[in-house]
């Protein structure tokens, strides 16, 4: 069950991305509009910059060639943390199919947690790839969502290893178990920072990064 969350929500962002009929997309497309913002920061400068022009033109001044292109400054320090997300994803992707492997070479568990760990490999294996085939500065929320889906699942784990152990006496699970969960939760709450430190936009070359307050 704990496999089930993770992947309805990377299966719906999988299906979502596949281009739709017309038809289909003029009836969802009354709903899609409100989560669209009236204009991106890039298209209000873009229009900044054609009233800008023609301001000038109104007041008779010569405007030198083709008002600048409103062009965002991405440097490649930027892209160190898509790829940062990228290998701790790849980490956890071969670490689960590891435990699968393991389980089945073993054959002492049941068919359904066999399973849920290749179902772990497959989402973790999506979210290796989301930075790397569509790589950006700024923060991927989609995969934001997945982090906190899987860090609530940990954190609930956990919080029920330690209420088994104080409400029924059950013993806490071995050593190499409890130091897996507690990697995980690390690794989860580097995924989750490192996408808190991205920059929510990146100004182009007409914005004065010293008036930015951060």
């Amino acid at each position: 069950m704990g496999a089930f969350i993770p992947a309805a929500f990377v299966f719906v962002l999988c299906v979502a991305s596949i281009p739709i009929p017309t038809w289909l997309s003029n009836l969802v497309r009354p709903v899609r509009v409100l989560f669209v913002p009236f204009l991106t920061l890039q298209e209000a400068e873009a229009l900044d910059v054609a009233d800008a022009a023609e301001s000038k033109a109104v007041l008779g001044e010569v405007v030198q060639g083709e008002p600048e292109a409103v062009i965002e400054q991405v440097e490649p320090r930027h892209f160190w943390k898509p790829l940062f997300l990228s290998w701790i994803a790849l980490i956890e992707t071969l670490s689960w199919l590891g435990v699968a492997s393991f389980n089945i070479i073993q054959d002492q568990r049941d068919p359904v947690y066999i399973a849920s760990s290749f179902v772990f490999a497959l989402i973790w294996l999506f979210a290796t790839l989301r930075p790397i085939l569509r790589p950006k500065p700024t923060p991927s929320y989609d995969l934001l969502v997945l982090y906190l889906i899987y860090f609530i699942a940990e954190v609930v784990s956990l919080g029920a290893f330690a209420y088994n152990k104080h409400a029924y006496g059950t013993p806490f699970p071995d050593a190499l178990t409890l130091a897996a969960h507690t990697l995980n939760l690390g690794a989860l709450l580097i995924l989750i920072a490192i996408v808190f430190s991205m920059p929510l936009a990146i100004p182009s070359r007409r914005v004065d990064k010293e008036k930015i307050v951060s």
